[in-house]
């Protein structure tokens, strides 16, 4: 190899590397766990998969959710929050609550998520938070969600 085809190999990969760069640093900035805005489009698709995960609930009475938590780094997410009913924001009754040894006007549900296949999935969720719920293996693997917790 001559250096004239030496130099324009490196100047191609060179250039290459350029283009690359955005969708890299993209990549790279959406893998670092922050807390989800409420303007942000992952937002309702991530309650969403909260939503779903308590169908239970939910389809005995449209239920919202006052965050106290949200973060994800792009692949996982943890959820963090109280549950109110969606026709004036008032706590769930027990009866339809179900048993817990919280109050549900003070009871605070749980999620950990994963986004599988571009689609937010609740992998754990729990409506008794003060049940054992973040195992020391979790609390490892979700360290940058859970930061602060």
């Amino acid at each position: 190899m001559n250096m004239k085809t030496s130099n324009r190999s490196d100047f191609v990969i060179l250039v290459a590397l350029l283009f690359m760069l955005p969708a890299y640093s993209s990549v790279a900035a959406s893998s670092v766990a922050h807390d989800i805005a409420k303007a942000d489009p992952e937002r309702k698709a991530i309650l969403d998969a909260v939503r779903e995960a308590n169908a239970d609930l939910n389809d005995r009475i449209p239920i919202v959710f006052v965050v106290e938590v949200l973060r994800s780094d792009g692949e996982t997410a943890y959820f963090r929050g109280k549950v109110r009913t969606k026709v004036g924001g008032q706590p769930i009754s027990p009866e339809i609550w179900g048993e817990c040894e919280q109050e549900p006007d003070t009871a605070v549900l749980e999620a950990l998520l994963e986004r599988r296949s571009g689609h937010w999935k609740a992998i754990k969720a729990n409506r008794c938070a003060d049940d054992v719920f973040i195992t020391d293996a979790d609390r490892s693997r979700y360290r940058a969600l859970l930061s602060g917790q």
